[in-house]
């Protein structure tokens, strides 16, 4: 049985902070991306403004509903558990729904932001370029397959809680495994788009670097959970994913 190799961890660690660190700096030092980061910062302010649009105007239809229905003679503790519920509900839906919203509409920003630091910082190409409408339908495909792994994560991890102790434990252990790999899906998808790969074949290319990339996705998909920072720090991530890649390809 393989031992775990906690240098190895830490160090992977450190340089998962090291190259968000990196893919601050060369934001700042680099006027070449700052008109592409603008763009997918102004689409990330529409997406969360679409989103509490279409999530207020959900919960204000649910809650007119459910009132309507209590009528009826409800214990008070009832009906605050009920609306409590659908609260939790709205959120968890808005978070989904921002993600998803924000993934499609910046996409094409993103493919084009990795063939431009690709070529300019590293001589190379990253693939056959893709119109506007093509980077469109492929994100919208990816984003129904992603959605449908985040459900099933949510499916397999719900009932974990009815279970003392243990159960919180391995609720949180899938829950940060799905962070890692959704926020691997969504960094790299502008570069893995390049190259063809297909969803199975970009889950697999994250599954298949747990030590080198995971502690990055793991700390990048923390830092762009944050709401409102999010707009900034999911672009600025996006940049030091393209820049790791090439370290890690270059290592490879």
């Amino acid at each position: 049985m393989s031992r775990i190799n906690i240098p190895s961890i830490i160090k992977s660690c450190l340089q998962s902070l090291g190259a968000i660190f990196t893919g601050v700096k060369f934001f700042l030092q680099t006027p070449l991306v700052w008109s592409y980061v603008f763009v997918a910062v102004l689409l990330n302010i529409l997406s969360v403004i679409l989103t509490v649009l279409i999530v207020v105007f959900g919960l204000t239809l649910t809650v007119n509903f459910i009132v309507t229905a209590l009528q009826v003679s409800v214990a008070p503790a009832v009906a605050m558990i009920v609306y409590v519920l659908i609260i939790l509900l709205g959120i968890l839906v808005a978070a989904l729904l921002f993600n998803i919203l924000s993934s499609i509409v910046t996409a094409p920003i993103y493919g084009k932001l990795a063939e431009v630091m690709t070529i300019r910082e590293f001589g190379e190409h990253l693939g056959p370029s893709q119109s506007v409408w093509q980077e469109l339908i492929l994100s919208i495909s990816f984003q129904a397959k992603k959605s449908v792994l985040i459900f099933g994560f949510l499916l397999l991890s719900l009932p974990l809680n009815l279970i003392p102790s243990i159960g919180q434990v391995a609720f949180l252990l899938i829950n940060l495994t799905q962070l890692v790999l959704i926020t691997g899906l969504d960094l790299y998808e502008p570069i893995l788009n390049r190259q063809k790969l297909n969803f199975r074949g970009k889950l697999a290319y994250i599954l298949a670097r747990p030590t080198e990339l995971w502690p990055f996705l793991l700390i990048s998909g923390l830092v762009c959970s944050i709401p409102i920072i999010n707009i900034l720090t999911i672009p600025i991530c996006t940049v030091a994913a393209i820049l790791y890649s090439r370290r890690l390809n270059s290592s490879g």
